[in-house]
């Protein structure tokens, strides 16, 4: 379960870094900011937390139930951004609900960091919280903002970030609707377990079909360029 929980956050962050990455840097670095300041706000509340109530917690099924319907709301959000972003390439009229789309960033990555802080309290024992609160707060104001700009680097076509944000919330949907109470789905009868194994084996095919895909598109693009600079 706590593999599942573990990846699920991992695509939260990701799906944020792929967000963001459509924004100017000042507003990733100010977003940014706003998680750092988020996680120092919060960590007195990570330090009463104890690490078999958070278990507890994770094994509850309404509490699952909720994750999973969290996690689909935002992975919906970032889905109609991305066919409303090309529908708008193609019109210079921009709607309330694309604009609005444009600026959300994400709100699951606020209790994904507090998850992840109180993780690393229970990890370094015997550490001041406040110096761990302090350091992943000053990671996150760095490293969002380089792997924002990042992104944009890597990838620097706009359709492409939008195919990546749509696969990795498609992701995200998949993993909020298998949220599970003792490896149950939360949406069947709760007989009916899950194969993690399986789960992780097609994960890991998609993501290398998709690693192959995108590098065959790049060595495409690249030969039709160097074509089309050899014929001028």
């Amino acid at each position: 379960m706590e593999i599942l929980i573990y990846i699920l956050i991992i695509s939260i962050f990701i799906n944020t870094i792929l967000k963001i990455s459509f924004w100017k840097i000042k507003f990733q670095v100010l977003f940014a900011l706003f998680v750092a300041i988020f996680i120092l706000y919060t960590y007195p509340i990570a330090t009463e937390q104890s690490q078999i109530e958070l278990s507890q917690w994770l094994e509850d099924g309404k509490v699952l139930s909720k994750i999973a319907i969290l996690t689909t709301i935002e992975a919906f959000l970032y889905i109609n951004f991305c066919f409303l972003s090309l529908k708008n390439a193609y019109s210079s009229l921009k709607g309330k609900m694309f604009l609005f789309l444009k600026i959300y960033a994400g709100l699951l990555v606020f209790p994904a960091s507090f998850y992840v802080v109180t993780q690393s309290m229970f990890l370094f024992t015997g550490v001041d919280f406040l110096y761990i609160a302090l350091g992943i707060a000053l990671v996150v104001l760095v490293i969002l903002p380089i792997l924002g700009y990042g992104m944009r680097l890597l990838l620097p076509e706009e359709e492409v970030r939008l195919e990546v944000l749509l696969l990795v919330s498609i992701i995200l949907t998949f993993l909020g609707l298998i949220s599970t109470a003792n490896g149950n789905i939360v949406y069947v009868p709760k007989e009916k377990s899950i194969d993690f194994q399986s789960i992780l084996y097609i994960i890991g095919v998609f993501a290398l079909l998709f690693c192959i895909g995108f590098a065959a598109n790049r060595l495409k693009w690249k030969v039709l360029s160097r074509k089309y600079h050899f014929k001028k």
